[in-house]
């Protein structure tokens, strides 16, 4: 099974996270992992409405996704890939 290098509390919002993940790349955001070229990880990730929907929900609770909060575009760390 390859490392985990960022995990995905789906119980949890993404802003209760222990690595905040973020919406959009910018230079100034940290590297949480590093790793050389053919490694193999895996990366959990958020779905695109920050965990309000689940698999039981209807297309109404699709329909009636909340926007009052930011809705994260991807959720995904920032990983380096060493050249």
């Amino acid at each position: 099974m390859p490392k985990v290098a960022f995990h995905a509390d789906l119980k949890a919002t993404p802003e209760a996270a222990e690595i905040k993940t973020h919406n959009r790349w910018h230079p100034d955001l940290p590297m949480v992992e590093t790793f050389k070229p053919g490694a193999e990880f895996r990366v959990e990730c958020f779905d695109w409405t920050g965990g309000q929907i689940a698999p039981d929900d209807s297309a109404n609770d699709v329909r009636d996704v909340g926007f009052s909060r930011p809705i994260p575009d991807r959720n995904l760390p920032l990983i380096r890939i060493q050249s």
